[in-house]
Order: structure tokens, then sequence, then C-alpha cells
């Protein structure tokens, strides 16, 4: 496990632009085995681009068609009438004040389309934040599962700085390899899960209650016990800390505010092993 869950969110995570997180959501969400997912959005940005190209190739026409009007009229070859209708035609590809001024009144106009498409597509990021959220807390669950029923490792795995090597010494390597693989997985998980809290669409779920802190409590639902012993985990290496964190009951996983209620209460009493699978978020109002 790679992501820091004590770390301070990153601002940046939320003021970045709509397409970087369309576009680096989708992809994680690809990797990830969830299909279906921001298609209109991707549509939209895609659009945003094909504007900016048609219309800087249409401008590079124009100039071109100008130039050619240009020399016509110079040598004869075009009547007055004919040089106002190439300036018509031409006039609204052409920066006013030359190169270096301001735009020409056709670019700004698409380059302002353009910008709407973005905007968009960051909108239909928050429609569709909430049920992409639910899959990915899946995915999470599907990887602490998987992690939780691998079989122990050699102890002397646990304390070495190259747990790789120990572990194929020992005849683990398979075990470890597997750990690799859920933990990469439950790593993503947790950084397209960012991405969703930060574009707005999980309303109150992407808030926690008082006293939670982010990320921690986003990522391990007993939260009080981790934030007691999350120093213990610092030496621990990657990638056993998914399977640390399961083994103390720290009951790792993709959660949102509403599966953080009681959790204070809940420590008095065993843990039913049903914290494994999330619940769906509820709307938020």
């Amino acid at each position: 496990m790679t992501i820091d869950i004590m770390a301070t969110p990153q601002a940046g995570v939320a003021l970045v632009d709509p397409a970087g997180q369309v576009s680096v959501l989708a992809t994680m969400c690809a990797e990830l085995g969830i299909h279906g997912v921001l298609k209109d959005s991707q549509l939209r940005l895609k659009r945003s681009q094909e504007l900016g190209t048609e219309a800087l190739a249409e401008q590079a026409a124009q100039l071109r068609r100008w130039a050619v009007a240009r020399d016509a009229r110079m040598r004869g070859d075009l009547d007055a009438a004919g040089f106002a209708a190439a300036w018509r035609e031409a006039q609204p590809w052409l920066n006013p004040a030359g190169p270096g001024g301001p735009a020409a009144p056709l670019m700004s106009a698409n380059v302002e389309l353009g910008r709407e498409a973005r905007g968009r597509a960051g909108a239909m990021l928050a429609a569709e934040a909430s049920g992409i959220y639910n899959r990915l807390q899946r995915v999470a669950a599907e990887a602490v599962a998987a992690t939780g029923a691998l079989p122990k490792l050699p102890k002397q795995v646990w304390g070495s700085q190259q747990p790789d090597m120990v572990a194929v010494r020992e005849g683990a390597g398979d075990i470890m390899r597997d750990l690799w693989r859920w933990s990469d997985r439950f790593d993503k998980v947790h950084e397209a899960a960012r991405i969703c809290r930060a574009s707005g669409g999980l309303g109150a779920q992407a808030q926690l209650l008082d006293g939670a802190p982010e990320p921690l409590a986003f990522t391990c639902r007993n939260w009080p016990k981790a934030a007691a012993e999350v120093h213990e985990l610092k030496p621990i290496r990657p990638p056993l800390k998914l399977r640390w964190m399961i083994d103390r009951g720290w009951q790792p996983g993709l959660w949102a505010r509403d599966d953080l209620a009681g959790v204070e209460q809940e420590q008095r009493r065993p843990t039913p092993w049903g914290w494994l699978i999330p619940s769906p978020l509820r709307s938020s109002g």
C-alpha cells in the first residue's frame, strides 16, 4: 500500500481541470474493471479538442485564401466586389491587431465553446460520481476480502526490509505476488475515489463525521483504533500494509460518511465479518 492514509488531503485534487479529472478517472476505472462510465463526459472532452483542432485548421485555410485574394487583387485579377467577398469570409478568422493581439472573433468563439464543453464534462462527472464511488467500494471490498483470505506469511517476512526476497526464500513467493496485486488495486481504488469526492458529486457523503481524520477514515472504517495505532503502520513495508490493517481490525475498505455512523460504539462489541461489504451510498438530498 503506497497511499499515505494520514497525509493532508491535496487541495490540487479539487482544483484540477475537469479534463484531467475525467481522463484520469476513466483510465483508472478501466484498469479496475469498471466499465461503461463517463462516456458522455469523455465525448464532451473529445468534442472540446475537436473544436480547437477544427478552428485552427479553418483559420489557416482562411489566411491562405486571404493571401491569395490580396495577390490577385494586386495583380488586377480580382475585382473590388470579389475582394470584398474574400474579406467578409476571412475577416472573422483574422486577428484584429495582427499576431500577438486579440484573438480572431471566430477563434474566440470556438475557444469559448471548447471551454463550455469541458465544463459540461466536469458537471457530468459530478453526476456519475456517486455511482462510480459505489462500484469502487465493491472493488475495495474484493481486494480486502482476497487479501484477508491469503495464507499467513512466515514471520521472517514481516521484519525484513526486503520482504519479497525473504518471501521467495521461505516458499511464500506466490503469497507475496498476490499481496502486491491486491494492494495495488486497493491503492488505485483510493486514488480514483479522491477524484470522485473532489468532483462534488457525493454531496454530504464526502464530508466526514466530526473527529474522523481524512483520509484515514475514508480508508479504515474503524478509524478510532487506526488513529491510535497508525504509528505502528509506518515501518510495515509494502505490500504488507493492507494485510496488516486487516489483521489489526482497522476494517480497511473504501468508506463514506454514512458508513462511519456508530463505529465508535461498535468498538465495544465484536465486529461481524459483514464489514467487508460496504453499504450503498445514500443520496445526500
